[in-house]
Protein backbone atom coordinates (compact mmCIF):
# COMPACT_ATOMS: atom_id res chain seq x y z
CA UNK A 1 0.00 0.00 0.00
CA UNK A 2 2.70 2.57 1.28
CA UNK A 3 4.90 1.89 -2.36
CA UNK A 4 1.64 2.48 -4.91
CA UNK A 5 0.71 5.84 -2.59
CA UNK A 6 4.49 6.86 -2.97
CA UNK A 7 4.00 6.01 -7.09
CA UNK A 8 1.01 8.09 -7.34
CA UNK A 9 2.65 10.63 -5.84
CA UNK A 10 5.96 10.63 -7.79
CA UNK A 11 3.35 10.55 -10.89
CA UNK A 12 1.21 13.29 -9.82
CA UNK A 13 4.58 15.59 -8.82
CA UNK A 14 5.34 14.75 -12.76
CA UNK A 15 2.57 15.81 -14.22
CA UNK A 16 2.62 19.18 -11.98
CA UNK A 17 5.74 19.93 -13.35
CA UNK A 18 4.96 19.15 -16.66
CA UNK A 19 2.06 21.52 -16.79
CA UNK A 20 4.33 23.96 -14.94
CA UNK A 21 6.79 24.12 -17.61
CA UNK A 22 4.04 24.33 -20.36
CA UNK A 23 2.61 26.64 -18.34
CA UNK A 24 5.59 28.75 -18.05
CA UNK A 25 6.72 28.19 -21.80
CA UNK A 26 2.87 29.34 -23.03
CA UNK A 27 3.48 32.77 -20.85
CA UNK A 28 7.15 33.54 -22.65
CA UNK A 29 5.83 33.40 -25.71
CA UNK A 30 2.37 35.19 -25.28
CA UNK A 31 5.10 38.03 -23.94
CA UNK A 32 6.76 37.89 -26.71
CA UNK A 33 3.90 38.06 -29.19
CA UNK A 34 2.44 41.27 -27.01
CA UNK A 35 5.98 43.21 -26.94
CA UNK A 36 6.21 42.81 -30.48
CA UNK A 37 2.62 43.72 -31.13
CA UNK A 38 3.55 46.72 -28.76
CA UNK A 39 6.98 47.63 -30.79
CA UNK A 40 4.53 47.33 -34.37
CA UNK A 41 1.89 49.79 -33.25
CA UNK A 42 4.10 51.81 -31.52
CA UNK A 43 6.45 51.77 -34.73
CA UNK A 44 4.03 52.45 -36.86
CA UNK A 45 2.28 55.74 -34.86
CA UNK A 46 5.29 57.27 -33.57
CA UNK A 47 7.70 56.23 -36.25
CA UNK A 48 10.38 59.32 -36.82
CA UNK A 49 10.57 59.98 -40.42
CA UNK A 50 14.08 60.45 -41.87
CA UNK A 51 15.44 63.54 -40.70
CA UNK A 52 16.47 66.40 -43.40
CA UNK A 53 19.78 67.37 -43.01
CA UNK A 54 20.34 71.01 -40.67
CA UNK A 55 23.05 72.44 -42.98
CA UNK A 56 24.25 76.01 -43.38
CA UNK A 57 22.48 76.18 -46.40
CA UNK A 58 18.90 75.93 -47.31
CA UNK A 59 19.89 74.40 -50.67
CA UNK A 60 19.88 70.87 -49.40
CA UNK A 61 16.97 71.00 -46.72
CA UNK A 62 14.50 68.03 -47.93
CA UNK A 63 11.69 70.01 -47.81
CA UNK A 64 9.35 67.45 -48.11
CA UNK A 65 10.98 65.18 -45.22
CA UNK A 66 10.68 68.57 -43.25
CA UNK A 67 7.03 69.03 -43.64
CA UNK A 68 7.16 65.76 -42.74
CA UNK A 69 9.14 66.06 -39.58
CA UNK A 70 7.34 68.40 -38.54
CA UNK A 71 4.03 66.64 -38.74
CA UNK A 72 5.25 63.96 -36.38
CA UNK A 73 6.16 66.70 -33.72
CA UNK A 74 3.11 68.01 -33.79
CA UNK A 75 1.34 64.60 -33.54
CA UNK A 76 3.62 63.78 -30.79
CA UNK A 77 2.38 66.86 -28.75
CA UNK A 78 -1.16 66.55 -29.23
CA UNK A 79 -0.99 62.15 -28.07
CA UNK A 80 1.32 63.26 -24.96
CA UNK A 81 1.10 66.70 -23.78
CA UNK A 82 1.94 66.43 -20.26
CA UNK A 83 4.66 63.75 -21.01
CA UNK A 84 8.59 65.46 -19.84
CA UNK A 85 9.98 65.44 -23.00
CA UNK A 86 6.79 68.15 -24.28
CA UNK A 87 9.38 71.03 -23.52
CA UNK A 88 12.23 69.47 -25.87
CA UNK A 89 9.96 68.44 -28.45
CA UNK A 90 8.48 71.80 -28.66
CA UNK A 91 11.48 73.78 -29.23
CA UNK A 92 12.72 71.15 -31.90
CA UNK A 93 9.12 72.17 -33.41
CA UNK A 94 10.59 75.55 -33.61
CA UNK A 95 13.68 75.03 -34.67
CA UNK A 96 11.77 73.08 -38.06
CA UNK A 97 9.27 76.02 -38.26
CA UNK A 98 12.17 77.97 -38.10
CA UNK A 99 13.87 76.35 -40.85
CA UNK A 100 10.84 76.08 -42.97
CA UNK A 101 10.72 79.90 -43.32
CA UNK A 102 13.98 80.39 -44.65
CA UNK A 103 13.52 77.66 -47.26
CA UNK A 104 10.41 79.38 -47.74
CA UNK A 105 11.89 82.55 -48.18
CA UNK A 106 14.63 81.83 -50.01
CA UNK A 107 12.42 80.17 -52.45
CA UNK A 108 10.39 83.54 -52.61
CA UNK A 109 13.70 85.19 -53.28
CA UNK A 110 14.99 83.13 -55.95
CA UNK A 111 11.34 84.04 -57.67
CA UNK A 112 11.96 87.58 -56.77
CA UNK A 113 15.65 87.44 -58.48
CA UNK A 114 14.29 86.21 -62.05
CA UNK A 115 11.27 89.02 -62.09
CA UNK A 116 13.40 92.35 -61.06
CA UNK A 117 15.54 91.21 -63.63
CA UNK A 118 12.63 90.69 -66.25
CA UNK A 119 11.28 93.86 -64.47
CA UNK A 120 14.19 96.06 -65.31
CA UNK A 121 14.71 94.54 -69.56
CA UNK A 122 11.11 95.94 -69.54
CA UNK A 123 9.73 92.22 -69.81
CA UNK A 124 7.47 92.97 -66.80
CA UNK A 125 5.61 95.75 -66.35
CA UNK A 126 4.99 95.75 -62.71
CA UNK A 127 7.76 96.15 -60.24
CA UNK A 128 7.83 92.85 -58.19
CA UNK A 129 7.38 92.91 -53.82
CA UNK A 130 10.51 92.48 -52.27
CA UNK A 131 9.47 89.59 -50.00
CA UNK A 132 9.75 89.46 -46.39
CA UNK A 133 10.37 86.27 -43.99
CA UNK A 134 8.04 85.50 -41.48
CA UNK A 135 8.61 83.63 -38.25
CA UNK A 136 5.57 83.47 -36.92
CA UNK A 137 5.49 79.89 -35.96
CA UNK A 138 8.66 79.87 -34.35
CA UNK A 139 7.80 82.97 -32.15
CA UNK A 140 4.70 81.52 -31.01
CA UNK A 141 6.30 78.46 -30.10
CA UNK A 142 9.28 80.04 -27.80
CA UNK A 143 6.66 82.40 -26.13
CA UNK A 144 4.16 79.32 -24.98
CA UNK A 145 7.83 77.70 -24.42
CA UNK A 146 8.83 80.11 -21.75
CA UNK A 147 5.65 80.71 -20.48
CA UNK A 148 4.74 77.00 -19.40
CA UNK A 149 8.26 75.88 -18.77
CA UNK A 150 10.27 79.11 -17.10
CA UNK A 151 13.02 76.91 -15.61
CA UNK A 152 14.13 74.78 -18.51
CA UNK A 153 17.54 73.65 -18.33
CA UNK A 154 18.07 75.22 -22.07
CA UNK A 155 16.18 78.71 -21.90
CA UNK A 156 19.16 79.94 -23.41
CA UNK A 157 18.53 78.38 -26.69
CA UNK A 158 14.89 79.56 -26.75
CA UNK A 159 15.69 83.11 -25.75
CA UNK A 160 18.65 83.10 -28.63
CA UNK A 161 16.21 81.47 -31.17
CA UNK A 162 13.28 84.56 -30.37
CA UNK A 163 16.06 86.92 -30.35
CA UNK A 164 18.09 85.43 -33.51
CA UNK A 165 13.59 85.55 -35.16
CA UNK A 166 12.56 89.32 -34.31
CA UNK A 167 16.23 90.10 -35.55
CA UNK A 168 15.64 88.35 -38.99
CA UNK A 169 12.05 89.90 -39.23
CA UNK A 170 13.82 93.37 -38.79
CA UNK A 171 12.53 94.09 -35.46
CA UNK A 172 15.74 95.23 -33.81
CA UNK A 173 14.25 96.53 -30.15
CA UNK A 174 12.37 93.19 -29.63
CA UNK A 175 15.74 91.18 -30.86
CA UNK A 176 17.23 93.41 -28.25
CA UNK A 177 15.51 92.88 -25.25
CA UNK A 178 15.67 88.89 -25.85
CA UNK A 179 19.67 89.00 -26.25
CA UNK A 180 19.42 91.12 -23.23
CA UNK A 181 17.18 88.93 -21.23
CA UNK A 182 19.74 86.14 -22.61
CA UNK A 183 22.90 87.84 -21.36
CA UNK A 184 21.14 88.17 -17.92
CA UNK A 185 19.18 85.34 -16.76
CA UNK A 186 21.76 82.81 -18.55
CA UNK A 187 25.01 84.29 -18.01
CA UNK A 188 26.85 80.91 -18.39
CA UNK A 189 25.14 80.34 -21.95
CA UNK A 190 27.59 79.85 -24.80
CA UNK A 191 25.82 82.40 -26.32
CA UNK A 192 26.85 85.19 -24.57
CA UNK A 193 29.42 86.42 -26.64
CA UNK A 194 27.50 86.53 -29.22
CA UNK A 195 24.75 88.05 -27.62
CA UNK A 196 26.90 91.35 -26.46
CA UNK A 197 28.38 91.15 -30.10
CA UNK A 198 24.71 91.56 -31.05
CA UNK A 199 24.02 94.07 -28.38
CA UNK A 200 27.14 96.20 -29.98
CA UNK A 201 25.68 96.31 -32.89
CA UNK A 202 22.29 97.12 -32.54
CA UNK A 203 23.93 99.90 -30.11
CA UNK A 204 25.95 100.73 -32.39
CA UNK A 205 23.48 101.31 -35.22
CA UNK A 206 21.83 103.57 -33.02
CA UNK A 207 24.87 105.96 -32.49
CA UNK A 208 25.00 105.38 -28.67
CA UNK A 209 28.58 104.68 -29.22
CA UNK A 210 29.50 104.39 -25.44
CA UNK A 211 26.88 101.54 -24.83
CA UNK A 212 28.63 99.73 -27.77
CA UNK A 213 31.65 100.09 -26.49
CA UNK A 214 30.42 98.50 -23.41
CA UNK A 215 29.04 95.15 -25.13
CA UNK A 216 31.77 94.98 -27.47
CA UNK A 217 34.30 94.92 -24.65
CA UNK A 218 32.90 91.41 -23.44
Amino acid sequence: FGYMTMKKTICYQRIFITFSLLAIITLGFNIKVLQAQSKTMDEKIDALPRKYEVVDTTDTINYDNLLKTIKHHEHLLAKYPNESFVPYLMFELAELYANKSQYEFKQKMKKYDEEITKYEKGELFREPVLPRVSLKETIDICYKLLEKYPDVSYKDKILYRLAISHLDEGNMDKAKNYFQQLVFETPESPKISEAHFRLGEYYFNKRNFHKAIEEYKH
